[in-house]
């Protein structure tokens, strides 16, 4: 093993100390839950092994380096992090090596920084159906602004369906990843859905305000096409401009 090799291990296994020790100290235990990892999920067609599933319940299979903010101590560690679309939860691993692994019971004090992203719980029966009136959303504009943009991620599950003819072929379950955008104007109490639409999408303002967001969708030349990265883009300095007039 090279130096440089030696050095990378070394602070991996630093970085794993390190997050084990911030996880004990700044999360009291009775908050912490382990959880079993089954490879199966439970829907109204009953348990489904995720063998036999195309997609995953995952944003990313992975844990990732990712950070935990508490609002309440403004004081923030790292962690290593995984979201769980499907069951609405954040997991974490004390280090990447590690088969425990843990959920924090829901608390809107945290917030959680997974590839970029910032999640945090937000409470909204019209939101989040199926059971729970709580959820993550991915918060994608500037905080302690007038208006904040948000990203709700959900999953839709596809059962298997058997061939009806020989011409046809059996189709495996199917759990799709997708998202809807919503606007918050009281600091996320509550929420409005809104699409990658010109008309939709000013629909959510009113007034003085709502012409001048349209004067500069025009004049950007906004069409809200093209990929989900290119769109919300577009979404986002939409949200920023109407935040500073």
């Amino acid at each position: 093993m090279n130096l440089k090799t030696n050095i990378i291990a070394m602070t991996i296994l630093s970085f794993a100390f390190s997050a084990q020790s911030q996880i004990t100290s700044n999360f009291d235990p009775k908050r912490l839950q382990d959880i079993n990892v089954y490879n199966n999920i439970n829907t109204r067609y009953g348990s489904i092994n995720l063998d036999n599933v195309d997609g995953s319940p995952y944003l990313k299979d992975e844990f990732v380096k990712g950070k935990v903010i508490d609002t309440k101590k403004n004081q923030s560690f790292d962690a290593f992090l995984r979201y769980n679309i499907y069951k609405g939860q954040i997991q974490i691993k004390e280090n990447i090596s590690s088969d425990n692994v843990k959920s924090l019971e829901r608390f809107n004090q945290y917030k959680y920084v997974i590839d970029g992203e910032v999640f945090q719980l937000f409470n909204s029966s019209s939101v989040f159906k199926g059971g729970s009136d709580n959820g993550y959303m991915a918060i994608l504009s500037e905080e302690g602004k007038e208006a904040l943009l948000l990203k709700n991620y959900h999953q839709l599950y596809t059962p298997p369906k058997k061939a009806t003819s020989t011409y046809d072929t059996d189709k495996p379950a199917k759990l799709e990843t997708k998202f809807d955008y919503y606007i918050s104007k009281d600091g996320g109490r509550s929420f409005i859905k809104i699409e990658a639409h010109k008309r939709r999408i000013l629909d959510s303002f009113f007034g003085e305000k709502q012409d001048m967001v349209k004067d500069y969708i025009k004049e950007n030349n906004f069409k809200f096409r093209g990929s989900d990265k290119e769109v919300e883009n577009q979404l986002r300095r939409v949200i920023a401009y109407y935040n500073s007039i």
